[in-house]
């Protein structure tokens, strides 16, 4: 994997902090990341990596997030994994921490 899309949901508590995690996690293993929509430069987050170029979306916030995310990732066949920073993420894959 060289390249993941980041979708996160800013008005969500602690999913600046998640994201910035999985920016990191994504630089120490040489993968190139990218928000994918939401101001991302503004926020100080990398555009190094588009949605068309990516291998994997990770998305950050709660289920909403995750189908938000899917409706761009779906017609680029994108696989998704979820990362929930809400209450319940029935269909998010893992946990913030």
């Amino acid at each position: 994997m060289k390249n993941v899309a980041l979708y996160v949901n800013f008005g969500r508590p602690k999913a600046r902090e998640t994201a910035e995690r999985v920016v990191a996690i994504a630089r120490k293993h040489d993968v190139r990341i990218g928000v994918c929509e939401g101001g991302a430069e503004a926020a100080g987050f990398p555009t190094e990596c588009s949605l068309d170029e990516a291998d994997l979306m990770v998305t950050v916030g709660g289920d909403g997030t995750l189908l938000r995310g899917a409706r761009l990732a779906h017609p680029l066949e994108v696989p998704i994994l979820g990362v929930n920073t809400g209450r319940l993420g029935f269909l998010t894959e893992v946990e913030a921490d």
